[in-house]
């Protein structure tokens, strides 16, 4: 049973896949990522992987700082890079792994590290709903009009529940996220709402500047309003790292906009991009910490 629960999630993703690539067209897809304009799309990935960790740590940096786990950003920088290896499999996971490694380096109780990261969690949640519910107003059609109460009606609730919880009201917040959120100042927590924005819409920057690249051309705010979904899908634990999930829903969400063989070979190139240019970087962490360590 242990063997399956660890094998699950890749046989998730390789049913996910295999569905995919059975039903869109396989030569256009290989043709499409054939075609594809790698020489600009590798130097702005580089790019926005630098400028994701950059902002990841400064976040990560001010929200434990506030339960007196106090780094430099350099050193924030090197625990949040640390996990990149283990964002390979699980968002999840890595999360586990960044709470461990500043216990280990700063000594702050296990408890008040996991109310930060679920406060990150909340906050995240936040900024994702409402940006895309707030771009949604941007999306023409019948899509829009689907999208648009069904992400703002999910924005307005989470919200009461993230307010909910830190005024204490028991029928919207959840106990222990109310205890998390009491840590934080209600400008502590609209800085990390802020932020995540600023996150989220540096993928859709990202994304909207490489699609030229796969011969694909969409405004920004139309990516701006499905990116976050694409991100809430592949962030689900049911394959690792977004693998397969992802690639179903940014097929899902943008075939309107061209060719679905495009978008199927983007969306496996993107996939690959947040992991194989991370993992360099997470080995080159482990590497620093075992230098150290000895």
């Amino acid at each position: 049973m242990s063997r399956l629960r660890h094998a699950l999630p890749w046989l998730v993703a390789a049913s996910i896949l295999g569905f995919l690539l059975a039903r869109v067209d396989g030569a256009a897809t290989f043709a499409a990522l054939r075609d594809a304009d790698l020489r600009v799309y590798v130097p702005i990935a580089l790019l926005f992987t630098g400028l994701w960790l950059a902002l990841d740590a400064f976040i990560l940096r001010g929200l434990f700082a506030r339960v007196g786990a106090r780094l430099s950003f350099a050193e924030m920088a090197r625990a949040r890079a640390a996990t990149y290896p283990w964002m390979a499999l699980s968002f999840d996971l890595a999360n586990v792994s960044l709470v461990a490694g500043l216990r280990r380096a700063t000594g702050v109780p296990l408890a008040s590290l996991t109310a930060a990261m679920l406060t990150h969690y909340a906050c995240d949640l936040v900024a994702l709903a409402t940006i895309a519910a707030t771009a949604s107003f941007a999306v023409e059609g019948a899509l829009g009009a689907a999208l648009r109460p069904v992400l703002c009606g999910l924005a307005l609730a989470i919200v009461a529940v993230l307010l909910g919880a830190r005024l204490g009201v028991s029928r919207l917040g959840a106990t222990r996220l109310a205890s998390a959120l009491g840590t934080y100042r209600p400008v502590d927590l609209a800085r990390v709402v802020a932020l995540r924005w600023l996150f989220y819409t540096s993928f859709a920057a990202f994304v909207w500047l490489t699609l030229p690249c796969f011969d694909l051309r969409v405004s920004f705010l139309d990516v701006l309003a499905r990116m976050p979904l694409v991100q809430s899908v592949a962030a689900l634990p049911i394959a690792p790292s977004g693998l397969g999930t992802a690639q179903a829903a940014m097929v899902a969400l943008f075939s309107s906009f061209g060719p679905t063989s495009s978008w199927l070979a983007y969306s496996l190139v993107y996939g690959l991009t947040l992991v194989v240019l991370r993992l360099p970087i997470g080995f080159a962490a482990w590497g620093r910490r075992l230098e150290l360590a000895s």
